[in-house]
């Protein structure tokens, strides 16, 4: 399943949900979510985060927080192709790239706007170095979740 799912990043499209949701529901079902999980990209679309949370119920667990990184588009975009060039990737034009953030944008505002009406959504600003970012997003699940959760995500973000 993981090899379908890079096909369609090696192309530069989104993976489709129907690969996405098979690949967490795989996972999820592997662990054990009572310490908590960090999903990261996902949910992105209305048909992922209500499997999402058929999910969650079935395992009795329930959202805590949902991060939302925020930054422009430029420095999207200026991030992508610093990527890109260190890996020796050139495939991906600007145009298709800020085509993806687009479709991105318009799939997350939905789900966005949901999470937001059940009070778990924290938009965290995404702009500065990785350190400043991480710093910031661990101060949010500090003030969400409680540090004694967080200790154990701190090295995840790095």
């Amino acid at each position: 399943m993981g090899v379908q799912a890079k096909m369609y990043l090696d192309t530069g499209a989104l993976v489709p949900d129907s690969v996405t949701n098979r690949l967490v529901r795989g996972r999820l079902s592997q662990m054990v979510v009572k310490k908590g999980v960090v999903l990261d990209g996902y949910p992105r679309t209305r048909a992922q985060a209500i499997l999402l949370d058929d999910i969650l119920a079935a395992s009795e667990n329930k959202l805590d927080v949902v991060l939302q990184l925020t930054a422009h588009n430029e420095e999207l975009l200026s991030r992508r192709l610093g990527w890109a060039s260190q890996a020796q990737r050139s495939a991906e034009t600007a145009e298709t790239f800020l085509d993806r953030v687009e479709l991105h944008q318009q799939q997350t505002r939905e789900v966005a706007e949901n999470y937001s009406s059940r009070g778990v959504l924290t938009s965290v600003n995404g702009m500065g170095a990785i350190e400043e970012v991480s710093d910031r997003v661990l101060k949010t699940l500090r003030e969400r979740v409680g540090g004694s959760l967080v200790g154990d995500y701190a090295g995840l973000i790095s």
